[in-house]
């Protein structure tokens, strides 16, 4: 008894033509822009951070006499909900 071979061409026809299209490449985010600034300095503490919201909030905090850990985790928490695409804990 011979097998039918139909559903076997099918499937390598699928195959060949999953390999051929290429995948996609995912675009780089939009760069947000340099502005140039001179070098700070600081007399007790100092917070950095890619946006002034997360900034703002490290800054609270070592106010109110937290750590720099305590900070840097309230920063990176801010900074998950204002971007987060291009942050995250981990």
């Amino acid at each position: 008894m011979k097998r039918p071979r139909l559903p076997a061409l099918g499937l390598v026809a699928m195959l060949a033509a999953c390999a051929a299209s290429p995948a996609p490449v995912p675009l780089p985010e939009v760069a947000s822009g340099l502005i140039a600034q001179r070098p700070q300095s600081a007399a007790h503490f100092m917070v950095s951070a890619a946006h002034p919201l997360a900034v703002q909030a490290g800054v609270q905090l070592l106010q109110r006499g937290g750590s720099a850990v305590d900070a840097g985790s309230a920063m990176q928490m801010v900074l998950t909900s204002v971007e987060p695409q291009a942050s995250g804990f981990g």
